[in-house]
């Protein structure tokens, strides 16, 4: 069996490209560092992002759009419900969330931003 691009000059470049980048360029150590600061383990602060990631593609690839602070915010506190905390639990996921403007991107990205191609060529960096 033959294959047939859609377009006899080929197949076409896509209009749009989406690259999902959360944890690859963002430095989110201190995300971390304010679970800590509420009493709760480090280590929730990856699991609740990677939750938080898989009910957002879910929530998108379903139509349904939720603004990351409230989506954030509901599944902060489910995360955070039985944790032994130092503060009230609306508290506590004010101050989690709290720490998004303080994200770092990790010192490549600057630098590979700035390869990316402009022309809609196609080609890689």
């Amino acid at each position: 069996m033959k294959d047939h691009p859609i377009n006899s000059d080929g197949p076409r470049l896509p209009a749009l490209l989406v690259f999902d980048v959360d944890e690859t360029l963002s430095d989110m150590s201190p995300l971390a560092a304010r679970f800590e600061d509420v009493g709760a383990p480090a280590h929730l602060a990856q699991i609740w992002f990677a939750e938080l990631l898989r009910d957002g593609f879910a929530l998108t690839v379903s139509g349904v759009a939720e603004p990351f602070a409230r989506l954030g915010g509901e599944m902060l506190r489910v995360r955070l419900d039985d944790q032994d905390l130092d503060r009230d639990l609306d508290e506590a996921v004010q101050h989690v969330l709290g720490a998004s403007p303080i994200w770092r991107c990790t010192p490549t990205w600057p630098r590979a931003s700035t390869r990316w191609p402009t022309s809609g060529s196609g080609s890689s960096p």
